[in-house]
This record gives structure tokens, C-alpha cells and sequence, in this order.
């Protein structure tokens, strides 16, 4: 799409100099994880997978579905991680619903930190851009974090607990409909049906605050559910919607529930999803800039068990928490991307995460991530 990029140096624009550039960042971040998104298939296999394998990484890869070129890549750094499980999704699914016919994936890993044995979950995706399609979005995240949900939990070797981080192109801005189901994890069925075209907030201040009320019985109920069902139910408000049947619409009762809450690591350093919208930026395309990704993380499990020296209940607690991030550019910024110091029109978020493995009388033991 270069006519996006008519406004750059044709110089830093250039593939072989964004290639290259592209390499040496991910390479001088000397992350441990690195999930990246709009990753052409060829260039992967080509240049990337070999490139971060002599860097001392793993790749795994998902093509978009279609007649698409371009995909998902999560690069994991051998030294550091064991790969216990990996897997694609395919947003296309027409046997459910006709609505959802767009070539759009997710790729999901399961690690294990070599030294600790603590394990975390790490996803990426990159949901429709089109505005006018909040509902299809609602149903692809929803379909990751149901299938993120049924590896943890039918997996005997896994913790149901394990923390998750899921990072990508969402196309939803801070203050949407959308952004806030993220991270209450509940929503009203008719409010997603009735301003689908306003979900993810690109259609200019359509934003709203909503409630950020605990979990209550019902959406302890609605984690019970077996993954079918829980398709079932997307099926359901997808039908309610293309059905047009407004009077049906306003009727229905109910809320969708996502089976857990995230957060953004940059909710902890700001003091509203407002600030955020006008401060940062991760986009700027075209003059046009926007705040569109993000990386999510479950912020604190508690989990209890039995000890087998003294009969007592210890208690452990696994928590992730973000301790430190590279800000993405301000508002202010002036100059298009790609250009000369940024070789994609994504700006990279990078963020330091302290995973505190237990505690257990008092003592706790902390990984980096």
C-alpha cells in the first residue's frame, strides 16, 4: 500500500532499509518475547525466521487466511524459554456465522521460563480494521480468549492460572465500547449490536466510560461454559445482528462475558484511558494518528494449596506486572512513520514484566519477563 506513504522520504521507505532496520531494532531490544504483526510471508521465511534464529530466537508463524500475504510471528529466545504448546486461529468462520468472513488469525504460545519453570501464555492478533465492523471484532478477540481459555484449562500440565498476555493491532482506540469489553470483561448484547459502527471508537469521539464493576455470579457462570457453548453464544448475537430485527435487538437481555479481564500496561501509567488517547500515539499514517495497539496482561491470580509438611494453606500468588515500558510516540510527534529512526508505520511498545512466581510464608520469588 505505498500510497499510504506518499507523504515519507521516499529513502525510508524503501523495503531493503525498513528490512534491515526492522531486524536491528527487534534484535537491539534483546526482548525476550517478540510478537510482531502485518509479517509477509515470504520476508518471514526469506529473511526474519533466519535472521532471529542466528539472534538465538524460536519463530513460529500464521498466515492471514485467504488471498492474503501477510501474518503473525512470535519469537521466542531459546536461552530463556522452553515452547510447552503452540497454536493458530483462523477468524474465518463461515459455518458459524456469514458475518464472519474475514481472513484475520491469532497465534498463541505457551512457555516455560528455563530457570524458575514459571509458565505464562503469550498471544498476538491483529483484528478487521473496518470501522463499521465492531461486531466482528467483539467475535475475533472473543474467540481468542475462549480458545486461550480451553488450552489453559483442558491441558492437565497447565495451570488454569497461568498469566496471559495477548499483544497486536486491535483497530480500537482507548476509549471505545470495545477497549473497555477488554477490560471489565462484560458487555450488554444490545449495546454491541446497536453501535457496532462505534465499537472500537475509529469513527471519531464516539467514546463512552463504562461501568468497571467486579465479576459477579453471572460471569462466573458464563466461565463454567464449555467452548462450544460459549461459540454458540457468539453465534447468537452475530444471528440477532444480521438479522436487522431492531425490536428483537432492544429486547434482548443479557451481557456477553469475556472469560477474563486485562489490562493495558500503560492503564498503570496514566490516570485515564482519556490521557491516553491524547497522549500517545502508535500509528501515524497519512498525517493520521492513532493509538491501535496494545499489549494486555491478567494482573494478579491468586491460587491455594495444600501443604503436605504441616497440613497448613499456604497461599501462592502468581502476578504479572508491568514494571517498566518504552512509551510509544506523543501526540505531539511530528513526522510520518516510516521515516528515518522508525522503519515501520507501527511504533514497537516494549515493556519489562515482573512475574512474581509464589508466596509462601512470607517469601516470594520474582522472574523477569
Amino acid at each position: 500500500h505505498t500510497y499510504l506513504y506518499s507523504h515519507c522520504n521516499s529513502s525510508y521507505v524503501s523495503w531493503k532499509y525498513r528490512r534491515d532496520n526492522l531486524a536491528l531494532e527487534m534484535l537491539t531490544y534483546n526482548a525476550d518475547i517478540i510478537c510482531l504483526q502485518e509479517v509477509d510471508c515470504t520476508e518471514y521465511k526469506t529473511f526474519f525466521k533466519g535472521i532471529m534464529e542466528q539472534g538465538g530466537y524460536s519463530g513460529f508463524y500464521k498466515q492471514r487466511t485467504g488471498i492474503e500475504e501477510d501474518g503473525l510471528a512470535i519469537f521466542v529466545k531459546n536461552k530463556e524459554y522452553r515452547v510447552l504448546h503452540h497454536q493458530t486461529i483462523e477468524y474465518k468462520m463461515p459455518e458459524l456465522s456469514a458475518t464472519l468472513n474475514r481472513d484475520n488469525v491469532a497465534l498463541i504460545t505457551v512457555l516455560e521460563h528455563k530457570k524458575s519453570n514459571v509458565r505464562v501464555c503469550v498471544a498476538t492478533t491483529h483484528l478487521l480494521f473496518n470501522p463499521n465492523q465492531g461486531i466482528v471484532k467483539v467475535a475475533q478477540y472473543q474467540t481468542l480468549a475462549l480458545t486461550i481459555r480451553e488450552i489453559l484449562r483442558n491441558n492437565k500440565d497447565y495451570d488454569a492460572n497461568i498469566p496471559i498476555i495477548i499483544t497486536g493491532d486491535f483497530n480500537t482506540c482507548a476509549d471505545s465500547i470495545l477497549y473497555n469489553y477488554i477490560v471489565s470483561g462484560h458487555e450488554k448484547i444490545k449495546t454491541l449490536i446497536n453501535e457496532t459502527k462505534t465499537l472500537s471508537g475509529q469513527q471519531g469521539n464516539n467514546f463512552r466510560k463504562l461501568s468497571r464493576s467486579e465479576y459477579n455470579k453471572e460471569y462466573k457462570s458464563a466461565c463454567q461454559e464449555s467452548f462450544e457453548d460459549s461459540m454458540n453464544g457468539i453465534k447468537e448475537i452475530l444471528d440477532l445482528h444480521d438479522s436487522r430485527d431492531q425490536e428483537q435487538i432492544n429486547q434482548a437481555e443479557g451481557e456477553l462475558y469475556s472469560p477474563f479481564k486485562l489490562k493495558s500496561v500503560y492503564h498503570t501509567h496514566e490516570s485515564s484511558s482519556y490521557e491516553r488517547e491524547r497522549k500517545y500515539v502508535t500509528s501515524y499514517i497519512n498525517y493520521n494518528k492513532s493509538l491501535v495497539d496494545y499489549i494486555y496482561y491478567t494482573d494478579g491470580l491468586d491460587i491455594k494449596s495444600a501443604s503436605h509438611n504441616d497440613n497448613t494453606i499456604n497461599h501462592q500468588e502468581l502476578k504479572l506486572v508491568p514494571v517498566k515500558c518504552l512509551e510509544p510516540l506523543n501526540m505531539s510527534y511530528p513526522y510520518n512513520l516510516p521515516n528515518r529512526n522508525f522503519p515501520s508505520d507501527h511504533c514497537s511498545l516494549v515493556t519489562i514484566f515482573d512475574l512474581y512466581q509464589l508466596r509462601v510464608n512470607n517469601k516470594s520469588n520474582t522472574n523477569k519477563l
